[in-house]
């Protein structure tokens, strides 16, 4: 199955045009479908390495909004981002699926649960970025610019001479060093498109910044956590320990009470690991997905 490229899809929401990509589509129905949803800035073609490991089996990942292959239209709040996931899956006539979603996919994922029951039957949550309740509460979010001042991330280069000028440049810094060979191929080809001879990222600066700004737009997401039936597997990774962490992309976004919070939700803790874990360590991502698929 993976062997082979996927098939694109490009699903029209109503709102927005979509990419997905689908491997196995054979086997729809011998199993649940495993549903993936990427990072902020990332793309759906980033778990490609952790597919390779899930065996014979329908996979879609989905690019989210501005990222990769769809369109970039304007947002209000993250339900935007899950009302454009439940579209795609009623189009591809998928229910009952695993979902998988890594940090803002992982927080995705679980809006789509809560807005249609139909899509998951379980969830796997990669450092999803929900934060502590008290955050919402009081309006804080520790991964927007200082007040004034133009988001970090906007200021990303945004074009590269070549695919491996932008492999050597990235590999080199943090958190990139971090990424598997292999993913990171996968990141700089399937992220870029070719413009005026340079390779441009899909995903702007821009709109990738937009995402961590507007964190607290819903700020009714510790309720709607209480919502989700599903069983639930959230996996943290290494901890923040100090207010500066959370701007460090590789400490984990994650409220440590979510699973706590969950109707049906069980914790994993692996410190070892950054927020990076599935371009860390794609073998041993799939790995979790495998064991968790039907044991919590």
């Amino acid at each position: 199955m993976t062997a082979q490229a996927p098939i694109r899809h490009m699903i029209d929401t109503g709102a927005v045009r979509i990419c997905c990509h689908e491997w196995g589509a054979q086997h729809l129905g011998a199993a649940p479908t495993m549903v993936l949803t990427h990072a902020t800035g990332f793309h759906g073609r980033c778990w490609d390495r952790v597919i390779a490991q899930l065996g014979p089996r329908h996979v879609v990942a989905v690019d989210l909004r501005g990222h990769g292959h769809s369109e970039a239209h304007p947002f209000d709040d993250w339900r935007d981002l899950a009302d454009d996931l439940v579209a795609v899956l009623a189009d591809l006539g998928i229910e009952a699926a695993l979902g998988i979603g890594h940090s803002v996919g992982g927080s995705v994922t679980l809006l789509a649960a809560n807005k249609s029951l139909s899509c998951f039957a379980r969830l796997i949550l990669i450092d999803p970025v929900l934060m502590p309740p008290e955050f919402y509460e009081q309006r804080v979010n520790p991964m927007a610019a200082p007040e004034g001042q133009m988001h970090p991330v906007a200021r990303r280069k945004p074009e590269f001479d070549s695919l491996q000028d932008m492999q050597t440049l990235l590999s080199a810094r943090p958190p990139y060093a971090l990424f598997d060979h292999s993913v990171m191929e996968d990141y700089c080809r399937h992220g870029t498109e070719t413009v005026d001879g340079k390779q441009r990222l899909r995903c702007t600066p821009e709109f990738e910044a937009s995402i961590y700004q507007s964190l607290l737009a819903y700020p009714d997401i510790p309720a709607t956590i209480r919502e989700v039936p599903q069983p639930t597997l959230v996996v943290r990774t290494q901890q923040p320990r100090r207010p500066e962490d959370f701007r460090d992309f590789r400490f984990s976004p994650t409220d440590p009470g979510l699973a706590d919070r969950l109707p049906n939700g069980r914790d994993l803790l692996l410190p070892q690991f950054t927020h990076f874990l599935p371009q860390q360590a794609p073998e041993f991502c799939a790995g979790i997905i495998l064991a968790g698929e039907n044991a919590f």
